[in-house]
């Protein structure tokens, strides 16, 4: 990707962080980020699990005494089934990002509400868990409407978004650490993704993501315990007339 393009893809991502303090407060009920009173942050990973990147990943988060939340796709965890269990034997958290990689916006509720069984059922079989535990689900490329988080809840599910999502995959590191860096504090809730063919490998920017943590006198914690922590949500804004 050249230099330009980087730049572009750099602009929309920050103008994207800009847009979150808004679409928080317009839908309260996804989580966004964690109590920013507290020294804490919430690792997750989108898109494995991924044969090249997660033992890498499961490396650096043993080295470093962290914990992480995985959202990953239905259909790659039979590929994948023993760094799915060892991502569980670890201690981190497993979320959905759906069966498949497309939008939810565009799949019709009943094959959702389907898929979304499927993942949570394989992904629970493997790692010896109540299919139920599965409940924290990512929408692919962060998609979603008023109708989809509806569905999620009435299901059972609780939909999870980001603070500090850099596009990697997109930037080069020099940027993608500098927006970490900048961006980073207490609360926040990171997405980085495995699998991407392009940018730096995402291990490396794990690693200085955790050295960043450790400056900031933060420490990790997985969804679940952010979902715990949570402050009281805001009230939704009003639609639009």
């Amino acid at each position: 990707m050249n230099r330009l393009t980087q730049q572009g893809a750099y602009r929309y991502n920050e103008l994207l962080h800009e847009s979150r303090s808004f679409l928080s407060r317009r839908f309260p009920t996804a989580l966004w980020q964690g109590d920013p009173a507290q020294p804490t942050v919430a690792l997750t990973f989108d898109d494995g699990p991924s044969q090249r990147d997660l033992g890498r990943i499961l490396a650096s988060l043993d080295a470093a005494g962290a914990v992480a939340t995985f959202f990953f796709i239905g259909e790659k965890v039979p590929a994948a089934p023993q760094l799915v269990r060892e991502v569980a034997r670890a201690g981190h958290q497993i979320g959905l990002h759906g069966y498949r990689h497309r939008p939810f916006t565009s799949t019709r509720p009943e094959l959702l509400r389907a898929e979304l069984l499927l993942a949570r059922t394989l992904i629970g079989r493997l790692c010896g868990w109540c299919p139920e535990q599965l409940r924290d689900v990512r929408p692919p490329y962060g998609m979603f409407s008023p109708a989809t988080l509806r569905a999620l809840d009435r299901w059972g599910y609780r939909a999870v978004m980001w603070s500090l999502v850099p596009f990697h995959w997109q930037i080069s590191a020099p940027m993608a650490h500098g927006q970490i860096q900048r961006r980073l504090r207490s609360g926040s809730l990171i997405v980085l993704h495995e699998d991407m063919a392009h940018g730096p490998p995402v291990g490396d920017l794990l690693d200085t993501t955790l050295a960043h943590i450790r400056s900031a006198g933060l420490r990790t914690i997985t969804i679940d315990e952010m979902w715990r922590s949570h402050p009281r949500a805001p009230s939704p804004l009003p639609l639009a007339v």
